[in-house]
């Protein structure tokens, strides 16, 4: 079940016959590890990026 698919978290809670606040929390927990990661990708590209730039202005 996907909200890719097009489904709410309502219909989501239906197929699975959990409540509308069990998908909430766990779609809000997935999406906070995905920001995590995120963030993390983003200060290693920054770091990779500055190191580069200062080792072809040598």
């Amino acid at each position: 079940m996907s909200r890719q698919q097009g489904l709410s978290q309502e219909e989501i809670a239906n197929q699975l016959h959990i409540s509308k606040n069990t998908v909430k929390s766990h779609m809000g927990q997935a999406l906070q590890s995905i920001r995590c990661y995120l963030q993390t990708q983003d200060i290693a590209y920054l770091l990779l990026a500055t190191h580069f730039i200062l080792s072809t202005n040598q």
